[in-house]
């Protein structure tokens, strides 16, 4: 199979059929505005506008955001306004997210973050964070509920789970 997109067309070779301006995934056809294409049934979708790539159930309802990815069920489903954030896993970033260039991978990692420039690697990693850039490497690292420091980097389970306030620890 061959996907070519450009700026205002995708075109997909499947040896059987050609589709110019639809495309498919696993037998759901959407068809294009020409800047956005969304397939409901299977999940995906790529925002050619804003280069925003979208894979999961309720994965970044109402965003508006520029050159995001997001892959994991309900990730980013509170909607972001945010630029340059890529999030992977299942409950990535929940709320809603104007900040940019933060990176988070694994289960509930930032799930009710807000703070930007931010790398959460790890289940639970800097879940509740709202400071700005932090690395929290492990599982449940940096992850309190008041985390509000900035210029943080935790790595193992659990390290500075309880910090709240300060900065260059």
């Amino acid at each position: 199979m061959t996907i070519t997109f450009n700026e205002t067309a995708v075109k997909i070779a499947s040896g059987l059929h050609d589709h110019t301006n639809s495309a498919g995934i696993n037998g759901y056809v959407a068809k294009s505005d020409g800047t956005t294409w969304s397939w409901q049934d299977s999940h995906v979708d790529v925002d050619i506008t804003n280069s925003n790539t979208h894979i999961g159930h309720n994965v970044g309802t109402g965003s508006s955001g520029i050159n995001n990815t997001v892959i994991g069920h309900n990730s980013a489903s509170g909607g972001m306004s945010g630029n340059n954030n890529m999030f992977l896993g299942y409950n990535v970033s929940t709320v809603p997210l104007a900040n940019n260039g933060n990176v988070a991978i694994g289960s509930f990692a930032f799930e009710g973050g807000t703070g930007s420039a931010n790398t959460a690697i790890g289940s639970f990693a800097l879940k509740y964070g709202s400071g700005a850039s932090n690395i929290a490497i492990g599982q449940g690292t940096l992850n309190d509920a008041g985390n509000i420091a900035d210029y943080n980097t935790a790595i193992g389970s659990y390290a500075l789970k309880y910090v709240t306030t300060g900065e260059k620890m």
